[in-house]
């Protein structure tokens, strides 16, 4: 069983449950790690390493260039971004289906309403006890659906 997808979902989703310019320049940097290794899964030339690289590059670029000032962070709703983050924590599951069927395509969403629900929750659990109880909680439900791998 591996831990680096539910490490890189929670960094990507909830990690900016609770905005600080580190937190919200972290998460998007690793969304983006995220994203590419979906997206960008088949191609040879973005390797994990160039990816990384360039990933940490934006975070310092986020970080340091990028004005998410106090005010700005302050002001954020964080019941909107727990929808949001949730919403898009479901959709992003989306690419676990393969291939995917143009005909039955409002259909995706359905499927996802699981992944949906479970975002909302690991990010109450984000919000409530902290970061490290979502990624426990993360690794222990894909742990509990993938435990026949270990027999």
């Amino acid at each position: 069983m591996t831990i680096k997808s539910p490490i890189l979902e929670e960094v990507s989703f909830r990690l900016l449950l609770k905005p600080t310019r580190y937190n919200v320049s972290l998460s998007i940097a690793t969304f983006v790690f995220f994203i590419t290794d979906i997206i960008g899964h088949d191609i040879s030339l973005l390797t994990s390493t160039i990816r990384l690289v360039l990933c940490i590059l934006l975070f310092f670029l986020l970080y340091h260039f990028v004005g998410f000032d106090n005010d700005y962070i302050k002001n954020i709703d964080q019941k909107k971004l727990l929808i949001a983050s949730s919403l898009l924590f479901g959709f992003m599951h989306l690419f676990n289906f393969s291939p995917i069927f143009k005909d039955i395509f409002f259909l995706y969403p359905i499927y996802v309403l699981p992944q949906i629900a479970l975002g909302f929750v690991l990010g109450i659990v984000r919000i409530r006890n902290g970061f490290i109880w979502a990624v426990c909680l993360h690794v222990l439900v894909n742990g509990s659906m993938t435990w026949y791998r270990l027999f």
